[in-house]
């Protein structure tokens, strides 16, 4: 059974295991598609508490209220094998790619700009 606070209990024929959800030190990331998206080059904690991960198949953002968008393409081009990713004092973020993507791209307020 779960409890409201995401601990888990667990009745067994040896008694009642406790598992503390908010001590879990550790969470995986992935998505299930596999492939290139789970290929992470860069991480990048934003002040407004989403984390963004630059990947090979793209860009992916963890949302700070548990969703997630995903980026492969903006403004036309092919976001792929993104190498850096930076946020400016306005809290637009930068991203680059030493090997795929020329130039550099920022996401600010909902839109892309080359």
């Amino acid at each position: 059974m779960f409890r409201s606070n995401g601990d888990l209990l667990l009745a067994t024929a040896d008694g009642v295991w406790l598992h503390h959800m908010a001590n879990t030190t550790w969470e995986r990331w992935y998505t299930t598609s596999g492939g290139a998206r789970n290929r992470i080059v860069e991480i990048l904690p934003a002040s407004n508490g989403d984390v963004w991960l630059g990947t090979d198949g793209g860009v992916e953002v963890r949302h700070a209220d548990g969703s997630v968008s995903w980026y492969e393409q903006a403004l036309g081009r092919d976001l792929r094998i993104i190498t850096d990713l930076s946020e400016d004092p306005e809290g637009g973020i930068w991203i680059s790619s030493g090997a795929y993507l020329e130039g550099a791209m920022r996401f600010h307020r909902g839109q892309w700009r080359f």
